[in-house]
């Protein structure tokens, strides 16, 4: 979900994130409380439980995540455990001109941190680089890993 400064929304809280995800369910792809309750299996008091005492089932978390076409609680749980959450792209394979805007960027990532570290850069500047960064390796990161098994190209992109 986004705010309105177009930047990602993160929960602060797990029942926040909760909501964020149902949320989206309902915008996103007209996902009624009442259908998420059929969708997942359960009933009405069940489903309702869960999500009001934040205590979904773990198996159940990646069910609701799709259905709701978002991961807050998920990106939630992990971040509190102290982990980086990066959003891996997905797409077309990579050509020169995309590895030397990583590089570009790679850069660009470190004069904004020495600049951030003498108080010159902005939070939000620099994290949307280092954001920006890390989806890109981690793009490169699953091209690799797929070459050994690549996907199927309908469109030959």
């Amino acid at each position: 979900m986004r705010n309105n400064g177009g930047k990602t929304r993160r929960p602060t809280s797990l029942a926040e994130a909760f909501d964020l995800d149902e949320a989206n369910a309902l915008k996103a792809h007209r996902r009624p409380r009442k259908q998420m309750e059929e969708l997942m299996g359960t009933n009405r008091s069940t489903y309702a439980r869960w999500v009001s005492d934040c205590e979904m089932p773990a198996g159940r978390l990646l069910q609701f995540s799709v259905l709701c076409g978002s991961a807050h609680v998920i990106e939630y749980l992990a971040i509190a455990c102290g982990k980086l959450v990066v959003s891996i792209p997905t797409g077309k394979k990579a050509k020169a001109s995309d590895l030397g805007e990583m590089q570009a960027n790679f850069g660009k990532v470190v004069m904004l941190l020495e600049q951030f570290y003498r108080g010159q850069t902005d939070l939000p500047e620099t994290l949307g680089v280092l954001n920006e960064v890390l989806s890109q390796v981690a793009y490169h990161r699953e091209n690799v890993i797929k070459t050994g098994q690549p996907e199927l190209e309908l469109f030959g992109e």
